[in-house]
């Protein structure tokens, strides 16, 4: 039941938010081979081998990078870009390493990704709860979705406050996110 609803919530996404994308750009990224949409009203900025696409405007960000109550981040980060040290050398490694920080509710399931080699497949959805500080009086809510395209595996996490009021359309455009994602 569980995948059939998320499976469902998946197409219901890309009917809700093919509006949003149809009026968005797109950013292709030459050094690690991909190419992905920008949502309609979101921005964009590389931070070494992340990029992050944000809902807000800078100048309401909040101190220590935190964003605004109603705003989004979505962070792409190629696992060539993760530290091989850590002992991380497939999806499942890469999910377990990133789940060793203080999260709750934690929800791992299988996404049904796309066939075409260039799109996301073995896709692998990670939700969970965080704080990232001992100070932080409030919980941030993160999706997660690892996956491979044309041998090289990554991660599109989309962040935003746990209370956000727009968690389903910010879930929506997440998801659009991911199935924008091509290989070049």
């Amino acid at each position: 039941m569980r995948h059939s609803t998320l499976l469902l919530g998946f197409l219901a996404g890309t009917l809700a938010c093919s509006t949003s994308l149809a009026q968005s750009r797109s950013f292709s990224n030459p050094r690690f081979n991909y190419r992905l949409t920008i949502p309609n009203g979101w921005s964009l900025s590389e931070t070494g081998f992340d990029v992050m696409l944000y809902s807000y405007k800078r100048r309401e960000a909040l101190p220590r990078g935190l964003y605004p109550s109603k705003g989004a981040e979505i962070w792409v980060t190629p696992f060539s870009a993760v530290d091989a040290s850590a002992g991380i050398v497939n999806l499942d490694r890469w999910i377990q390493h990133n789940l060793t920080t203080d999260q709750t509710h934690v929800s791992i399931m299988p996404v049904t990704g796309s066939k075409d080699e260039n799109a996301p497949h073995n896709v692998v959805k990670v939700e969970a709860d965080f704080k990232t500080s001992s100070q932080d009086v409030e919980l941030q809510h993160e999706v997660s979705y690892y996956f491979a395209i044309s041998g090289k595996m990554f991660r599109l996490m989309l962040v935003y406050w746990h209370d956000n009021p727009n968690s389903k359309a910010l879930n929506a455009i997440g998801e659009s996110v991911l199935r924008s994602f091509r290989s070049e």
